[in-house]
């Protein structure tokens, strides 16, 4: 076994240390590791004896440890990246409403105008749905009429602010 300071050896930052969790709780961790059974090694009470223990307290706690060191982990881990790396996790269009998300990450050019049966085909919702959804991004400022508006719209594109960040996406992706 490779101690913590050779090569290729497993986690050398000490990010996975259920271990601490144990320390902070040692009356926890013994009493999960007791299981339950009697202190005696070769007694048995009603949960049974060391022949034939019920692991099920201790798989629990010992479970419940690692969820808490891999919560951890993932948590240093996405500061440690933020820090160095913030430009990289903003994300322009993720204040937008999640079916116009949708609809921007299936448009193949955001520039050209698209309508309500276009929304229909992309994401797979009624005509009418198609219909609100648009008057409401519409009241949002996230699209505008494409062209000269007379009576009825029949097209709509992006505002320019919003086609703006989805080109910004797309070349940083």
């Amino acid at each position: 076994m490779r101690g913590p300071d050779e090569e290729g050896a497993i986690d050398k930052v000490g990010l996975l240390n259920v271990e601490e969790f144990y320390i902070a709780n040692l009356e926890g961790y013994y009493e999960a590791l007791q299981m339950g059974l009697h202190w005696s090694y070769y007694d048995s009470n009603e949960r049974g004896s060391r022949s034939d223990p019920d692991l099920t307290a201790w798989l629990e706690y010992f479970g419940e440890m690692l969820a808490k060191s891999a919560h951890q982990v993932r948590q240093t881990i996405t500061e440690r990246f933020r820090a160095v790396n913030a430009a990289v996790l903003e994300d322009p269009i993720a204040n937008y409403p999640r079916a116009f998300r949708r609809l921007l990450v299936r448009l193949e050019d955001p520039t050209l105008p698209f309508g309500p049966s276009d929304v229909v085909e992309c994401l797979q919702i009624s005509d009418r749905t198609a219909r609100d959804w648009l008057k409401g991004w519409h009241n949002q400022k996230l699209i505008q009429p494409a062209g000269r508006v007379k009576q009825r719209v029949r097209g709509w594109t992006l505002t320019p602010e919003v086609a703006a960040q989805v080109s910004q996406e797309r070349q940083q992706g």
